[in-house]
């Protein structure tokens, strides 16, 4: 069979009897040579321009074999190093490390020999760390993560995590690397400092966990009264809140001393969302009867007859919207008198009413 390209040749002197199907064998034709010549410069030509490929090439230590690389000297590198500012393009894939072997991954920057690491033992990752004993390990002077979401506005949209002062930092960045506010931190006993103006939804503290507590004290050397149908007592004591989680508890207080003199009608007095207009906290109502937090009727005796409302009441914060609550009162007709008595010797009063909401986690 006619040598028609290099792969055909052999490797023993006396197999090779032609080359391209022109005689070199011995008594071949003067002539032969220069056609042997001509036909062998072409099976280079159409080696060199790709037309003809070989199975294996060897330069030194370097071995090229189908499509693999490899190194003919025992434990030999392979460096691919484009000369000045000339880079390396791979317009493909890339997998490195595909048979697993216990082999590193190190891609070294300007400054630092670390910049990425893999190890391949630990099965750790590494930036700017030579020894990453944790999945994915950033470790430098001054180290800093952000994560962007580049769907989300210019100006608010990079979490950014930061080591400082002992202590580990979460914050928001916009665009300009600048903190839209203040930081979360964390220290290593596991005190955390969070912004005043921290808010939540859903189940983020722990149960039973105190979130806020708001309060409101009224008092005043002018005499409030109230009787009749049910009303709000009054609005000095309204008081807002923001509830800091969904699914929280609201725990609602109020205690108030009052005067009833010579009367033994009876009162009632609940919570009213001022926000929603409608009572909160009440149980259902059986029949004809009223729903109220609490009822008194005091025994007449004389003057200087005092009781105090003091009631309480749990509902669910259902939502962070703000909202506002105060007192609602009632009496069957008697006028039941607050901070001042009427009764002005030493046997009259003066009071304080007291009214504090306070949200726990569940």
């Amino acid at each position: 069979m006619p040598k028609d390209k290099l792969t055909q040749y052999s490797a023993t002197n006396a197999s090779n009897t032609d080359v391209g199907g022109v005689n070199i064998d011995e008594g071949m034709l003067p002539s032969a040579v220069n056609n042997a010549i001509r036909e062998q410069m072409t099976h280079l030509k159409n080696f060199s321009d790709g037309t003809d490929a070989i199975d294996a090439l060897a330069v030194d230590n370097l071995k090229l074999d189908g499509n693999t690389i490899s190194s003919t000297d025992t434990n030999g590198d392979i460096t691919l190093d484009p000369n000045g500012t000339g880079s390396i393009s791979l317009d493909s894939g890339v997998v490195i490390n595909e048979s697993g072997a216990n082999a590193d991954f190190r891609v070294e920057s300007d400054g630092n020999a670390n910049m990425l690491f893999v190890d391949a033992s630990a099965n750790n990752f590494g930036v700017g760390h030579g020894s990453p004993n944790r999945t994915f390990h950033v470790s430098s002077p001054g180290a800093e993560v952000s994560f962007a979401n580049t769907n989300m506005s210019a100006d608010r949209r990079t979490m950014n995590f930061f080591m400082s002062s002992d202590k580990a930092h979460w914050r928001m960045l916009n665009d300009a690397g600048d903190a839209g506010g203040g930081a979360v931190t964390l220290d290593f006993t596991g005190n955390m400092t969070v912004p005043a103006n921290l808010t939540a939804s859903g189940t983020v503290f722990g149960d039973n966990q105190i979130l806020q507590v708001v309060k409101a004290t009224h008092s005043s050397t002018t005499q409030l009264t109230s009787s009749g149908a049910a009303h709000e007592l009054t609005s000095s004591l309204r008081l807002s809140i923001t509830p800091k989680a969904s699914d929280s508890l609201l725990y609602l207080n109020f205690f108030a001393p009052f005067a009833y003199p010579n009367s033994n009608n009876l009162q009632y007095a609940y919570f009213y969302d001022v926000t929603n207009s409608g009572s909160v906290g009440l149980p259902t109502a059986l029949g004809a009867r009223m729903s109220t937090t609490w009822a008194k009727r005091t025994t007449a005796f004389d003057a200087n007859d005092m009781d105090t409302i003091n009631m309480s009441a749990v509902i669910g914060a259902s939502n962070t919207n703000a909202r506002t609550y105060t007192i609602y009162h009632r009496t069957e007709g008697a006028v039941a008198q607050f901070l001042q008595s009427t009764l002005g010797s030493a046997a009259g009063t003066a009071t304080v009413m007291f009214f504090y909401i306070m949200e726990v986690a569940a």
